[in-house]
């Protein structure tokens, strides 16, 4: 029987991790309709990429919430969850408000943060039945009444979505989430709704959602990240060092280092690269190095006017597509190309972002740049004194696949000994995977997929959980 399977996708990069994974594939094989409720749902390229009778592109509708709606949601996100003292990262956003002049903000939240409401699971829940049971939108209804989902499967648990979610539950429509990205459940708000399901990378984001979240732990299942599957694929050959350095303008007897931008996570991303490629011309590392500018996915930082300087390059990380919230999207290609950077990059430089997972798939060594923490001009409560303390980075360091330096001198000695001995925190690195990306198998699409179409299945609550764990050996 023909099914209908509703997606939410407000992101490009997660409309990547989607529809271009096991996921949307596996889905398509077994011969459901799927709606892909998008925000990018009259860009052509799209269009032209899931080209199919059994798929439908609807707009994402814009949702306007009522006062008391806002309220609600303002009230209770402070008072019960976003405040200092629930994560590190919270806590760093919370001192970063008197940095961005936010001074009542920063007083109400202090003052929201002594109660420790956060700890109540019954007021947590109880927050999340009102959310649910008080609020509707016309808007989202529209779309329910217009396709008459089977199962609704958003991929962001603190946005818009969550009105998808309550649809849902009034309906009586099994529900998922796939978990954005690796820090959201460290790093945003309490979840408004919680869908019947989860799917998270891997153990390490399992045990946030029970611990921060009150989420049912047998109702979480483990799929490994979808967005690493790229680089396990069979059909892709990385190609000869020498060819791939010629295509990205850099010579071929160079060693690369790689710099990732950090835009408002850093104090200036320009003097950052000007003293790395100082670094690598005048002082004694050894080696001849060139550097390559990786520019962050959601920023569109010019570094335009440093390109002239000898050996430094730049490119962008996806095309520009402003209808998506995060304005990009990544085609195959662009992943493929990521993969071949990621493999013959000699050393990562980076501060705070996932290209620090993708490098530790690749076992290539990742220095983690941290010298705002020694400059005057930077504010005591911006970032960049303490973006290495956000509860997902420290994850990095504290299991030993991120070298953390504070002075130009560590930082020498750092690419000194990588650059020699590419071998040093392989061990980390390696830890890194396991624990942070799950099952690093190239499969992990699949067996969201497999996991979805057996919720469609119609089995019982109880049946569905005894198969979880067969399905993490799907293979």
């Amino acid at each position: 029987m023909i099914q209908t399977i509703l997606i939410t996708l407000r992101y490009g990069l997660v409309a990547r991790n989607v529809l271009r994974t096991g996921i949307f594939r596996r889905l398509k094989e077994a011969g459901h309709r799927i709606v892909l409720v998008c925000p990018a749902a009259h860009e052509q390229y799209l269009i032209n990429e899931v080209a199919s009778p059994q798929v439908i592109l609807e707009p994402y509708p814009k949702i306007r919430s009522g006062k008391t709606e806002q309220y609600f949601t303002t009230v209770a996100n402070g008072l019960l969850f976003n405040h200092f003292g629930v994560t590190k990262t919270l806590t760093i956003k919370w001192l970063n408000l008197i940095a961005q002049r936010k001074y009542i903000s920063f007083l109400i939240k202090g003052l929201a943060g002594l109660f420790c409401l956060h700890r109540s699971k019954h007021l947590r829940l109880l927050a999340e039945r009102l959310d649910r049971e008080r609020f509707h939108h016309p808007e989202v209804a529209e779309i329910f009444d217009k396709y008459r989902p089977d199962l609704m499967v958003t991929t962001n648990l603190f946005g818009s979505e969550c009105h998808f979610l309550r649809e849902a539950w009034r309906r009586g429509i099994r529900s998922v989430c796939l978990v954005k990205s690796w820090d959201n459940l460290t790093s945003k708000t309490r979840i408004r709704v919680h869908p019947d399901y989860l799917v998270v990378w891997g153990e390490l984001m399992k045990e946030e959602a029970v611990k921060l979240h009150f989420y049912p732990e047998e109702r979480i299942f483990v799929s490994g990240a979808p967005n690493f599957d790229f680089f396990k694929d069979r059909n892709f050959s990385i190609r000869p060092r020498n060819e791939f350095l010629k295509s990205i303008g850099a010579e071929s007897d160079v060693k690369l280092v790689v710099y990732s931008p950090a835009n408002k996570l850093t104090f200036s991303d320009d003097e950052n690269i000007r003293r790395i490629h100082r670094i690598l011309q005048n002082t004694d590392v050894g080696v001849k190095c060139h550097l390559h500018i990786r520019k962050y996915p959601k920023t569109f930082q010019e570094f335009s006017h440093l390109l002239d300087i000898p050996g430094i390059t730049a490119e962008d990380s996806g095309l520009v597509v402003p209808s998506w919230d995060d304005r990009v999207d990544q085609t195959y290609e662009q992943m493929m190309h990521l993969a071949e950077l990621m493999y013959h990059a000699d050393v990562l430089i980076q501060i705070g972002s996932t290209i620090a997972i993708d490098a530790a798939c690749f076992d290539t060594p990742v220095i983690g740049y941290s010298l705002d923490v020694n400059d005057s001009r930077v504010h005591w409560s911006h970032y960049a004194r303490r973006v290495f303390d956000f509860t997902h980075n420290r994850y990095l360091v504290e299991l030993g696949g991120v070298r953390l330096v504070h002075t130009e001198e560590e930082l020498v000695n750092a690419l000194k000994e990588y650059l020699h001995h590419p071998e040093r925190d392989r061990e980390g690195r390696r830890r890194i995977v396991e624990r942070i990306c799950g099952r690093f198998d190239g499969l992990s699409g699949e067996r969201i997929a497999t996991f979805l179409l057996h919720l469609l299945d119609g089995k019982k609550p109880e049946e569905e959980q005894k198969e979880v764990q067969t399905l993490l050996d799907l293979e």
